[in-house]
């Protein structure tokens, strides 16, 4: 029973340690879907609200994070991030950091990242990066380098967080029952 106990806990523990991988780089090249990172579709229509409905009724998941190259950012992890954008005026591309302990970040099985110009084609692109960790950089880059411009990135997922709460409760829960039996 011991053995058990000593293995589920440090399954537990594993399964909470975040792996570091390379920063997430996004741009129209990159390839379709096939990979965890791909990009899934392009658009036309530059509506933001049908863009939101599409995305929502197609993908099953929320708008979490939106970020306006003129400023201002909505979302229920608002503030949790920051995006730079490599111009103020003309962007084609730039980056979305998490902003460190203390912050929430996004935990989904299904990620999506939008990013929209609307004047140019196509109006917008978006990518799945579902495995992304929430907490690794992610660079925009060569956007409409020939007159467009990025107007807004959104990031889209599921808010729950419950799998890895979970998780790091069974952990806590695993290294309290070794603390005691290590006691006795």
């Amino acid at each position: 029973m011991k053995l058990v106990t000593t293995t589920i806990c440090a399954l537990a523990l594993a399964l909470t340690a975040t792996s570091a991988r390379a920063d997430i780089a996004l741009s129209p090249s990159v390839g379709s879907c096939g990979d965890p990172l791909c990009l899934v579709v392009t658009g036309t229509n530059p509506s933001t609200a049908a863009i939101n409905a599409f995305i929502t009724s197609t993908y099953g998941v929320d708008e979490l994070y939106k970020q306006n190259a003129g400023g201002g950012e909505e979302g229920e992890f608002a503030g949790d991030y920051t995006t730079t954008f490599n111009s103020s005026s003309d962007p084609s591309g730039g980056s979305i950091v998490w902003n460190g302990p203390g912050s929430g970040f996004i935990n989904s099985n299904r990620v999506y990242v939008l990013v929209k110009d609307g004047n140019h084609t196509p109006a917008w692109y978006l990518f799945n990066i579902s495995g992304w960790d929430g907490q690794e950089k992610i660079t925009l880059s060569d956007f409409w380098p020939a007159g467009g411009s990025i107007s807004h990135v959104s990031i889209y997922g599921t808010p729950d967080g419950g799998s890895v709460v979970m998780l790091l409760g069974g952990a806590l829960v695993c290294l309290e029952t070794l603390r005691r039996k290590f006691r006795a």
